[in-house]
Order: structure tokens, then sequence, then C-alpha cells
């Protein structure tokens, strides 16, 4: 076994990256003037006209009836109708007319009625409709495996393969289905982004980068992605940037030209901000950033546990640092369900760890002192 791993860590490390080379076929292909309706339809979803939305995305799906970039898009737009009350009738007949029960979560509904339709059309486009709708990874794999014995040449299928294998730590096996899917299609944007988070665990963070900074130039204008994929792709390479080139400059220079209006992604954006200035040793600016993303995610312990460190490590407040640490372990036994003193515990040995070694996606990291 161990000389498997071997083997296939030395095959992984002369790994090369695939010139971008878009070859859309079937299940991809837009004409212009379907790139800008799925455009605008973006535009209304993200600003909360679910019904102009949901009615479009409808329309343009009927027109591009196996695209299943607009198919995974309408299932994103219904899933959000659920989640708001609404109900969906055709969802509604079909679990009624069914053996399966109709109640739960919006997304197990909409999971069963996915299941529905593909029992009734083994299409690839149907069967991997239904895998995307899974949260069983095992169910999704016989999904997607049916999906490419039906249609080998469907790129969504070894995508969807990869993805729920990276999910499961199966790392050989996702660059296999990885590798299929970038041959069928060396530009499609959902493959090659997974590709750079892939090579990011297999620690080829060049070559992640590189590939990054490609896929966020060539999918700028791209309607297929949306503008929170573009912000996630930037904010990972501004941490790169800070962790692995140890040019905070240059992450804050990305940095200042992002704009978000989601919470999470502004959240994570001021904590990378504030590590760029401690590194900087500009403690004034680190602490104001971490305290801006407490305003993002206020729940969340990571800001908290920037500010003790800047705290404790550049200025020197050590009773600021105290009392900052004490929120950090409250919050995190609220997230975990321990007891805080034991969140505490935790903390205390956290925070060196973290600080020695840097953490990606916006973790707190060091603050020199």
């Amino acid at each position: 076994m161990l000389g498997l791993v071997v083997a296939f860590l030395a095959a992984c490390g002369s790994t090369r990256l695939e010139p971008w080379d878009p070859r859309p076929g079937p299940y991809d292909a837009l004409d212009d003037a379907s790139l800008a309706e799925l455009d605008d339809v973006r535009v209304e979803f993200d600003r909360g006209d679910l019904d102009e939305a949901l009615s479009r995305v409808r329309a343009l799906l009927a027109a591009n009836p196996k695209n299943l970039f607009v198919a995974s898009f309408a299932q994103d737009v219904e899933l959000e109708w659920l989640r708001q009350g609404r109900s969906l009738p055709e969802l509604d007949r079909a679990l009624a007319a069914s053996t399966l029960p109709d109640e739960g979560a919006p997304a197990v509904r909409l999971r069963r009625w996915y299941r529905l339709r593909a029992e009734s059309d083994r299409s690839a486009f149907r069967l991997v409709l239904a895998a995307r709708a899974e949260d069983d990874g095992v169910a999704a794999l016989r999904l997607l495996d049916e999906a490419i014995a039906t249609d080998p040449a469907c790129v969504w299928a070894h995508f969807g393969r990869a993805f729920v294998l990276l999910q499961q730590g199966d790392l050989a096996a996702c660059k296999q289905s990885l590798d299929r899917a970038i041959a069928l299609d060396p530009g499609h944007p959902r493959v090659r982004r997974l590709e750079a988070t892939l090579l990011e665990k297999l620690a080829q963070g060049e070559l992640a980068y590189d590939l990054l900074v490609t896929w966020t130039r060539e999918v700028a204008s791209d309607p297929r992605v949306s503008d929170g994929e573009l912000i996630d792709a930037h904010l990972d390479l501004a941490s790169f940037e800070l962790l692995v080139e140890k040019d905070p400059e240059a992450a804050l220079l990305r940095l200042s030209a992002l704009r978000t209006d989601d919470p999470g992604r502004n959240a994570r954006l001021a904590l990378i901000e504030s590590t760029c200035h401690a590194d900087l040793e500009d403690y004034e600016s680190a602490l104001d950033a971490a305290r801006r993303a407490r305003l993002y995610a206020p729940s969340n312990y990571l800001s908290w546990q920037q500010e003790a460190l800047l705290l404790q490590r550049g200025v020197g407040d050590l009773e600021g640092a105290l009392e900052a640490w004490r929120t950090v372990a409250e919050l995190a036994s609220e997230r975990s369900g321990t007891d805080p003193s034991a969140a505490r515990a935790g903390a205390r040995g956290e925070r060196d760890d973290r600080a020695a070694r840097g953490a990606p996606r916006g973790s707190p990291v060091r603050a020199r002192g």
C-alpha cells in the first residue's frame, strides 16, 4: 500500500496544467442570446427577485433543454424558492403520486423530486441533476457512474464524480475523474476551478495559483460563473500571496479591488486583510480589519481569535487579549457543544499552532511580537 501511495504522489508531482481550451459540448453550449439571458437571470436571483428569476430560468431551460449550466442554476433557484416557504406545484404533485414521503426540509423534498425525475428518465442529464441534489456521497456516485455509462462524454458526470470523491478525501480517484473531465473540455469553468482546489490539496500550490490566475481572467465576464465564485477565487489568490509568497502588499492590492455584499465573504476578506496588516506590523489597521470581520460574522469566533492574537503579540494588551480569548472559548463551545473551560484550553493550544503555521481561507494568523 505504501508503494502505491508513493507512486501516486510521484505522479502528482509531475502534474502539468492543460492549456485553457473551451470545447463546450451538448450539455454546455449556449448561444450569445442565451448567455445574455442567463446573466440577466442571475442578477434577478442575486437581488432576491425569485418570481422573475424562476420564470426566466425555466424559460431559458425550455429553450436549452439539455444545458446543465442552466439546469443546475434552475435547481438553485428552486431550492431557494422552497426555503422561503413557497410551493412548487409540479414537485407537490410528483411527491403526492409517489410512495416517497412528502415532508422534510426543502433540500430533502427537492432531492426526492429529482430522484423521481431520474427514475422516469435515465438520461445522463437527469442522472447528473439527481446526483447534484443528493446529500449521500455513495448514492451520488452510483447516479454519476450510471450517467457515465449512459454517456461517457458527459463532462458534468466526470466533474460531479471528482467533486464527490474530493469531499470523501479520495484524491487519487478524484484526479482520475478530473483528468477525464479536463480531456473532454479543458475550458470548462467548474472543472478547472475544481482542478485548482485539488492541486492545493496535493500541495501543488504554485500550479494551483497559476491555474486560478488563468481561471479568474478567462471567466471574468462569463455569465455561467457567479460574482461570488469569482470573489472566492480572488480570496484564495490573496491567501496564497500572503501565506505562501509572503507578499502582503500584493494580497492587499488584490483585496482592495474586491466588492461583495455577502457577509461571509466580507468577513473572510477582512480577516485576510487583518493578517496582511499584521505581517506589515501595522497593528492598528490589523485590529480595525479584525473588528470589521466581526461585524459581518458576529457568531464566528475567528475574528475574536485574530483580535486576541493581535492584542497579545502585537499590541501587548494582555488584559484585552484575555477578554478576547474568553469570547473565543464561549463562541467555540457554542459551536461544538463543549464545556467552555475545555474550549478555552483548546483555543490556547490552537492559537499557537495556527500562528506558527498560518491557515488558509481567512483563518487568523501571525501577529508578531
